[in-house]
């Protein structure tokens, strides 16, 4: 077999992409055959534009006899063959015309691995910088998530029976609630309006809604949602742009499609995601734990859709991060963002491959860094044996799909942080950096990591966890410096409440209408249940009210306590932080940082960055306005 070899290079001047143009085929085995072209951009050529994994497997009854060959003829050449991936062989497979009318149907495809010529760095790097606009001028950008598998088509149908019923409810919908007035909803008798609402009432029904129908209800298919959502399109850091910048876009999954027919098509994984996430407000923690990738990734494009506007590249790569996205080459977790953002030319950052990633991710922070910016030192989640990057360096390549420990609010009532500190660090080269600050202590104690548990399997471990709980506050409040200092000891409980929800407010959405002292007191008193053993499996006793805010509660804290651990210092400062925290460790404000960090001593004078923290009691600036010293510290 001969390797595909290009007839000419693209022509830059000319904003050139190549095209596949694929005839109809008799059957799915049928050989893969097309003939590939080269088009200006400027000239407003018609086609459409693959999205897709390169990579994966495909377990595929329909396919198990179509070869994994390409065969491709030009003007210039014979034709030649070359070899492609599982994944794409089934999207160009399932994708291409069928030998039905019109017969003269041709399918004609952007496809980037086979339209970019991925050997030379140069037409890389132009094409890729091109990118946006190559997705943003196809017709309709066709997302292959992959072949018919798990119940795929239940899930499809069931997003479309959501859809279509939130569409003849809108506007008979309560006020802040997922309820539907269903005496004022247009009357439609017809059998598919029939079934749509019953999938709706299934869908409550997981959340334990009182669902008044005569007609019997099934369970709703979230298992075959759950796997829909979690297949590997969801995961790839590529697709963001391609998604959002789409004119049209059509999600396939082997012979089922979801087309825009009222909106776009987009609209439909958005109804499911914002009514699931109204239940969540309301029951106070999800029936299911699914995955968030999804959500990223619609939001994005429904946010796009209705304001026209770009994001920042710094919140790009913070979506990213807590979603977890993935790619082949770690650059391009900056170099698929950076196309997307609404500020790149101010970064100062160009697509080059020639670049290794780790000399691009210290050119990002430096970027930031010299516009008076710390808010990458909270993803700084190196092990700090790892000397592959600065420790002030973030590797976005890495992620654990788990929002950092921020310090958006403070202790006890949910507020804003308001004090701002003025930027005082300098560049020490290329490597290490100079930041100015005050050092709250150094720790003394840090507590096992939370027992190995998904929030799914939450209900089969609940004693195992919440012992851990238990156990761990009560090592909280040994810490010395309690014994000495009353107002320490007072707020200690409230403290230790807030440290393990990491200062997030964990309550059914009922509650967050209270006031500040009433939301204060509901927290506590769901943490005392968890405390005094209330909170275990035997809830049978509780009210519904005490029941959800126990639920709420732990499953914040077991969102935040993933990985992590809690710690103390000397002198009376307690929190949490990632899971490379050691005794010995210092924790550090540095000026113009938004939360402490803990660093670890390298030698005379320099240190390592360990992890960013959060301790509910050093969070309001107040530790820059008592007659501290602040000093100046070295981070490699």
């Amino acid at each position: 077999m001969i390797s595909y070899s290009y007839s000419r290079p693209l022509v830059k001047a000319k904003s050139e992409i190549r095209l596949l143009r694929f005839r109809p085929a008799p059957s799915m085995s049928e050989d893969l055959q097309c003939t590939i072209e080269h088009v200006s951009l400027d000239e407003n050529p018609v086609y459409n534009a693959l999205s897709y994994t390169w990579s994966g497997k495909v377990d595929d009854p329909a396919l198990s006899k179509a070869p994994k060959i390409l065969h491709i003829s030009s003007n210039e050449l014979s034709e030649v063959s070359m070899d492609i991936t599982p994944i794409l062989n089934a999207a160009l497979r399932y994708l291409r015309p069928k030998h039905d009318p019109p017969v003269n149907e041709e399918l004609v495809l952007w496809v980037d691995a086979i339209c970019i010529n991925q050997q030379d760095n140069t037409e890389k790097a132009w094409q890729v910088a091109q990118m946006q606009r190559v997705y943003s001028q196809a017709l309709r950008v066709l997302v292959w998530l992959g072949p018919p598998a798990d119940g795929s088509n239940i899930a499809i149908s069931a997003l479309l029976a959501m859809r279509r019923f939130a569409l003849r409810a809108s506007g008979y919908v309560q006020e802040g609630t997922s309820n539907v007035d269903m005496k004022n909803v247009p009357v439609d008798h017809s059998q598919q309006a029939m079934n749509d609402q019953l999938v709706a009432a299934s869908f409550g029904r997981m959340f334990q809604k009182n669902v008044v129908t005569s007609s019997r209800i099934s369970t709703y298919p979230i298992d075959e949602v759950a796997k829909l959502l979690s297949r590997e399109w969801w995961g790839r850091v590529w697709v963001w742009q391609e998604l959002v910048m789409a004119k049209e876009v059509v999600f396939v999954c082997g012979e089922d499609r979801i087309e825009a027919a009222d909106g776009d098509a987009s609209d439909v994984f958005g109804t499911f995601m914002s009514t699931w996430d109204q239940q969540v407000r309301e029951f106070g923690r999800p029936a299911k734990l699914l995955d968030h990738r999804p959500w990223t990734m619609i939001d994005a494009r429904l946010t796009f859709m209705h304001t026209g506007r770009l994001q920042s590249l710094k919140t790009l790569l913070q979506e990213s991060h807590l979603a977890g996205l993935g790619a082949t080459d770690p650059r391009d977790h900056v170099y698929a963002l950076l196309l997307l953002a609404g500020d790149r030319e101010e970064l100062g950052i160009e697509v080059d491959y020639n670049l290794p990633y780790q000399e691009l991710y210290t050119q990002l922070a430096t970027s930031y860094l010299k516009r008076g910016e710390l808010w990458f030192l909270l993803y700084c989640d190196n092990d700090p044996t790892d000397k592959t990057f600065p420790s002030w360096v973030p590797n976005w390549s890495k992620s654990r799909g788990l929002q950092p420990l921020r310090s958006d609010n403070c202790a006890g009532n949910g507020a804003k942080v308001s004090f701002k500190f003025s930027f005082m660090g300098q560049l020490l080269g290329r490597h290490r950096i100079s930041l100015s600050g005050v050092v709250l202590g150094t720790i003394t104690w840090t507590s096992p990591i939370r027992p190995t548990v998904s929030i799914d399997d939450f209900e089969l471990h609940r004693d195992t966890i919440l012992n851990w709980v238990r156990v761990n506050y009560q090592a909280l409040l040994q810490c010395p410096a309690l014994t000495k200092d009353k107002l320490l000891a007072s707020k200690a409980h409230m403290h230790a409440c807030w440290t393990f929800l990491g200062n997030n407010i964990a309550l059914p959405e009922e509650d967050m209408r209270m006031s500040e002292e009433e939301i204060d007191a509901a927290i506590d008193h769901a943490f005392r249940l968890v405390l005094d053993n209330e909170g275990s499996g035997q809830t049978s006793t509780l009210s519904l009210q005490s029941k959800r805010r126990v639920d709420s509660w732990c499953y914040c804290m077991m969102q935040t306590m993933n990985g992590r651990l809690l710690f103390y210092t000397k002198n009376g400062y307690f929190g949490i932080g990632e899971r490379y925290l050691e005794v010995g460790d210092k924790l550090v404000v540095f000026s113009g940082a938004s939360a402490p960090t803990a660093i670890r001593s390298t030698g005379i004078g320099k240190s390592r960055i360990v992890s960013n923290v959060l301790v509910p009691n050093a969070m309001l600036g107040d530790v820059f306005n008592k007659k501290q010293n602040i000093a100046t510290i070295t981070i490699e």
